[in-house]
């Protein structure tokens, strides 16, 4: 139920050498490529919100866990971020980053 748009030149560089005719990929995120939302929006960044399954501080940084997509993701968040368990918070998704991989082969696109 959650899209997460690709930039404008992810597309065309991924159209060009991986055209994917609507398949399914697999979307590859690293915790520290989200963040809780900024006041604006940015290039590349994907809006989503979600609600707080887990909060783990770490001292240094904050690991807040939630489910995107049925698919259960951890957030990096600074260490003094520590949101509620079944908070909703609005978190930036830096596509820019994101890796796509294609199930079948594994191969990153």
């Amino acid at each position: 139920g959650t899209t997460l748009g690709l930039p404008p030149q992810r597309q065309a560089a991924l159209a060009a050498s991986a055209p994917l005719g609507g398949r399914a990929v697999t979307l590859g995120l690293r915790p520290e490529h989200l963040s809780r939302a900024g006041t604006e929006a940015r290039a590349g960044l994907a809006r989503c919100t979600a609600q707080i399954d887990l909060v783990q501080p770490t001292g240094s940084r904050t690991y807040g866990t939630f489910k995107l997509g049925g698919v259960e993701v951890v957030a990096e968040l600074p260490g003094h971020d520590l949101p509620r368990v079944h908070e909703r918070i609005e978190f930036d998704v830096d596509m820019n980053r994101a890796v796509l991989i294609d199930p079948p082969t594994g191969t990153v696109l």
